[in-house]
């Protein structure tokens, strides 16, 4: 199967499953597929991201939903017709660079089509470059007021958007398990690999070994299979926990530690663990829970954040890099023209 295929089984279920939604505008694609070229071999592991819209506001505030369609894992996520709007609104936010590609999967109002066209023509502009990047610098601003409170979530969570933020200057579309590959492959043609030496310093796994990071994922994998063993987990991680999914999160993992980039799939282990904990810590049961906590606990010392004491000088690090990093953005930024 290629991406043309993956993206085809999308749209057939869109047009099929998805039209009846209530309060259906339209659908498109998100992440990284959008980048994907046609060809491009699709792995029977990975997922093609979906973004559904309505005007119904229940549905606009539903958590992501994967869902399993031909052997393609599909995650559905669900926006208000509100972000769409304005060709403005769209273009200072993430969804303009999924609809400056080939993304419509349906569009029986036009809503999307009649966007697409500025979208297109706009979003290399310079004020619309640095807005996205505004939104960017918000979200690490406030990871960071959660690691400067102590909270681990906050500390690690920021580099999402640290990463993202060079992906977005660029004119990129932001990832989450391939955040830091993309960013060193910015960086590289910037001639700043210093300074992506220095992201992955902050972040905690700089020094850790390709052995090492084996380990963490044999620990996060040991979580999540004992969490699909658990009955009550919370709905905002729920969606992420299923037999269908588990291949995602190893083979995804097991894809970046081939290519050499080991410390790069850290980022994706603390994600994938740290679902799988709190589903064990919110049933308070599950096989060997205390064992596999223990485990956890091993990474987030390896990543500098095992205490509240260490999440906040964690943090007082990332708040120094990300000025280097805003630096940078900002730089590109001027050169676009407005």
């Amino acid at each position: 199967m290629n991406t043309a295929d993956a993206i085809g089984v999308a749209r057939t279920w869109v047009q099929k499953e998805a039209t009846r939604t209530p309060g259906f505008v339209g659908a498109h694609l998100r992440g990284g597929v959008v980048d994907q070229p046609p060809e491009a071999s699709f792995p029977a592991w990975s997922d093609v991201d979906i973004c559904i819209i309505s005007t119904h506001p229940a549905i606009a505030r539903r958590k992501n939903v994967d869902v399993l369609v031909d052997g393609v894992l599909l995650e559905c996520g669900f926006s208000s017709l509100n972000q769409y709007r304005s060709p403005e609104v769209v273009l200072t936010s993430e969804v303009s660079s999924q609809l400056r590609r080939n993304a419509i999967l349906a569009d029986p109002t036009g809503v999307l089509s009649s966007l697409q066209d500025v979208v297109r023509r706009e979003y290399s502009r310079r004020r619309w470059v640095v807005a996205r990047c505004a939104h960017q610098k918000h979200m690490i601003e406030k990871y960071l007021e959660l690691a400067s409170a102590g909270v681990m979530i906050g500390a690690l969570r920021a580099f999402k958007y640290v990463a993202g933020i060079v992906a977005v200057c660029r004119l990129g579309t932001p990832t989450q398990r391939r955040c830091f590959t993309r960013m060193r492959g910015h960086l590289l043609e910037l001639g700043e690999l210093d300074l992506y030496e220095q992201t992955l310093d902050a972040f905690g796994c700089a020094h850790l070994s390709p052995a090492d990071v084996d380990l963490f994922l044999d620990y996060a994998m040991a979580a999540y299979d004992a969490a699909l063993q658990v009955r009550r987990v919370p709905p905002s991680i729920g969606l992420r926990l299923h037999p269908y999914v588990r291949p995602y999160a190893v083979e995804g993992t097991r894809e970046l530690l081939a290519e050499g980039h080991h410390r790069e799939a850290v980022y994706w282990i603390w994600m994938i663990h740290t679902i799988a904990q709190f589903a064990l810590e919110f049933a308070s049961s599950g096989k060997d829970r205390l064992s596999l906590l223990a485990a956890y606990n091993r990474l987030l010392i390896a990543l500098s954040v095992g205490t509240p004491n260490a999440v906040r000088a964690h943090g007082e690090r990332t708040a120094l890099l990300t000025k280097r990093v805003f630096a940078v953005v900002d730089r590109i930024a001027e050169n676009y023209a407005d």
